[in-house]
C-alpha cells in the first residue's frame, strides 16, 4: 500500500463491513465513514492517513410495510430512490424528500438539520432501530425493529450526530408518514435582520403550525420564509391566516410558493451546507475563500447576537437563521483567503462568547485542528471519552477529526 495513497473500502455487505472495520482495527489503520460522499461533513484534519469507507455498496431495501408506517434498508440507500419507493404508496420521509444523492445513513451520521425539521422534527425521533459496526468490528443487529444494546448504550441512536466517530450504520429501520395533500409556502422582505427576527417570534406564538420558518438575508434583502403541509383545507387556512400577520411589515408583496416554487425553496433549505456555497463556487481556490459556519443558541441569543456581528464583518455574508430551532448557518465570501484570514477569527471568537459554532468550511489554516471547527470541548467531554472508548477502542473511527479530537 502506498503511504500516501489510502485505500478506498466497498463493502457490499453487512458481513463485509463487519470484516473491513476489523481489518482496520487489527492493522490500527484509522478510518473515515464517506457514505456516499456526497456531502463531507465538519472535520478537522485526519491523522495517519485514514482509509475511507465508502457505503454506497450497502444498498436497497430489506423490507417495507406500507401498512404498518415502517421500512428497513440499508443505510447506503439513496435518499432520492428512498423517497421514489416511499411516493409510490403516498408516503414519504420528511428528513430524506429534498436531499437527493446522499444516503439515509449519512443522513443520520451528521444529524443532518433538513428543511421540516420544525414540523416534523429531525430523523433521529423517527429512528426504530438499527445494525450497527463498532470499532472491533462487531454488528450490534436489530431484534426485529429494535437494536440489541452494546456496553448498555443505545447504539441506534448514540450513532446520530457522532460523524462516524462511533461506528458505522449497516441497516436502518424508520418510521415514515402519509405524503400530505398539499404543500405551500410564503416568501415576504423585510426591512432588516432585525424585524425578521421579531416576526419569527410573533409568529410562533400564534396557532400557525409552520412546518419551517426561515429567516434569510444576503447583500440587501432580507426575507422571512415560512411553509406549511396537511389536508387541502388546512394548508389553504393556514395561509389565510398568515396573511395579515405579514402584512404590516412587509416591504413588498407576500408571494404564495406552490409546486415547482414550493419545492424549489424547500429544496434549497434542505441543503444550506451546498446553497450557501454556490456562491462562491466558480471562484478560484473556492475553499479558501469561502467560510460556512453554523451556530447554535435559543432564538432569543441569535436574533440579539447576529445583526450587529453581521453589520460589523466587511466581507459579504449569506445567512439562512431557523430562530424556532435555535439554529443559523452563515455563509461568508471573500475575494481572498487573505481577508478571509483576517477578518474570520475575530467573527468565530465573538460568536462562540455565546453560541456553539461549528465550522464547516475556512481556509486550512483556520480548521486544522479539532478546536478550531468545533470550539473547545463540552463540559461532559469526560462521558464522551468514556462512550468513544466502549463503542471504538481501537481508536479506528474519525482519524481525531471529532470534538476533542475524538
Amino acid at each position: 500500500m502506498n503511504a500516501h495513497t489510502p485505500p478506498t473500502w466497498r463493502p457490499e455487505s453487512v458481513d463485509e463491513l463487519a470484516a473491513c472495520v476489523r481489518d482496520a482495527a487489527a492493522n490500527a489503520q484509522p478510518v473515515v465513514i464517506a457514505g456516499r460522499g456526497t456531502r463531507p461533513g465538519p472535520a478537522a484534519l485526519a491523522q495517519g492517513n485514514p482509509a475511507r469507507l465508502a457505503l454506497d455498496g450497502l444498498d436497497g431495501v430489506l423490507r417495507h410495510s406500507p401498512g404498518d408506517l415502517s421500512l428497513r434498508v440499508f443505510a447506503g440507500l439513496r435518499l432520492a430512490d428512498l423517497d421514489a419507493l416511499l411516493a409510490e404508496h403516498d408516503q414519504w420521509f420528511p428528513s430524506a424528500a429534498y436531499r437527493g444523492a446522499g444516503s439515509l445513513g449519512g443522513l443520520l451520521a451528521s444529524n443532518a438539520e433538513g428543511a421540516l425539521q420544525l414540523g416534523y422534527g429531525r430523523a433521529r425521533e423517527h429512528l426504530l432501530g438499527a445494525s450497527c459496526v463498532h470499532g472491533s468490528g462487531e454488528v450490534a443487529r436489530s431484534r426485529g425493529d429494535v437494536v440489541k444494546n452494546v456496553a448498555g448504550y443505545d447504539v441506534a441512536r448514540l450513532l446520530v450526530g457522532s460523524h462516524g466517530t462511533l461506528g458505522a450504520y449497516a441497516e436502518v429501520a424508520l418510521r415514515v408518514f402519509p405524503r400530505p395533500q398539499r404543500s405551500a409556502s410564503l416568501r415576504v422582505e423585510l426591512a432588516d435582520l432585525a424585524t425578521a427576527f421579531t416576526v419569527a417570534r410573533h409568529l410562533r406564538a400564534t396557532q400557525l403550525e409552520p412546518v419551517f420558518l426561515n429567516v434569510l438575508a444576503e447583500p440587501d434583502l432580507v426575507e422571512l420564509v415560512l411553509g406549511f403541509d396537511g389536508l387541502k383545507a388546512r394548508v389553504k387556512g393556514q395561509l389565510k391566516a398568515a396573511r395579515p400577520l405579514l402584512v404590516p411589515h412587509a416591504t413588498g408583496s407576500i408571494e404564495v410558493l406552490e409546486d415547482t416554487s414550493d419545492h424549489s425553496l424547500r429544496a434549497t433549505l434542505d441543503d444550506p451546507v451546498g446553497t450557501l456555497g454556490r456562491a462562491h463556487a466558480a471562484a478560484p481556490r473556492a475553499a479558501e475563500s469561502h467560510a460556512l459556519l453554523h451556530l447554535r443558541a435559543p432564538a432569543a441569543v441569535l436574533a440579539d447576537l447576529l445583526p450587529p456581528a453581521l453589520r460589523a464583518l466587511p466581507l459579504p455574508v449569506h445567512l439562512d437563521a431557523r430562530p424556532a430551532l435555535g439554529s443559523a448557518w452563515l455563509g461568508i465570501h471573500a475575494d481572498n483567503s487573505l481577508s478571509l484570514r483576517d477578518e474570520l477569527p475575530a467573527l468565530l471568537t465573538a460568536l462562540r462568547r455565546r453560541a456553539h459554532v461549528t465550522v464547516h468550511n475556512a481556509p486550512l489554516a483556520l480548521r486544522a485542528t479539532p478546536e478550531q471547527v468545533w470550539g473547545a470541548p463540552p463540559a461532559d467531554f469526560a462521558l464522551l471519552q468514556t462512550v468513544k472508548q466502549a463503542l471504538d477502542p481501537s481508536g479506528v473511527f474519525a482519524a481525531g477529526r471529532f470534538v476533542g479530537g475524538l
